[in-house]
């Protein structure tokens, strides 16, 4: 009778699937640890009530562009990494020295950007891109003190951009 010739460890596919699991999972939870601890994972606020309440104030301005009757018209240069912009009145005229646009990443809080443009000579409004803006969509919030437009667009598809009040005016 002859007894089956015993082989390495190393060489028993058994072995390698028993130290191939664990090992694979120690990888696994590495990597997803430092995908946790470098991404800005946008945590949720302190003060949410105070946030809700808040609500209201911004309804107010939206409506008050809805009264002004305002529309902008955005042109972005990716070249020149410049905005520029015409804000139309089609009530009372409206022409603040200068509007605060912002773009608010839809996933990412990290992501979000604030430009502030400034109104030329011939009644236009001008600004730069900033130079670290991602590539995705954004939610555009274009407003002055009493004021606010709203609109979502991607970058770097989208190079130009109407925006009109969401409310009607009352």
């Amino acid at each position: 009778m002859q007894t089956p010739s015993k082989s390495p460890w190393y060489r028993e596919p058994l072995v390698w699937l028993l130290i191939g699991i664990p090992l694979s999972s120690v990888i696994f939870g590495i990597f997803m640890l430092q995908l946790a601890l470098n991404s800005d994972d946008g945590l949720v606020v302190d003060d949410y009530y105070q946030r809700g309440k808040e609500i209201n104030r911004v309804l107010k301005r939206d409506r008050a562009a809805a009264t002004y009757g305002l529309e902008s018209r955005l042109t972005f240069d990716y070249g020149t990494a410049t905005v520029s912009m015409r804000l139309i009145s089609h009530g009372q005229k409206v022409s603040p020295p200068e509007i605060r646009l912002q773009f608010l990443h839809a996933t990412r809080a990290g992501h979000d950007r604030e430009i502030t443009l400034l109104r030329t000579a011939d009644m236009a409004y001008f600004g730069l891109l900033p130079r670290d803006i991602v590539a995705g969509r954004f939610d555009l919030e274009l407003e002055a003190d009493d004021w606010r437009l709203v609109a979502t667009m991607r970058l770097p598809a989208d190079n130009e951009l109407v925006i009109k009040s969401a409310y009607s005016a009352q």
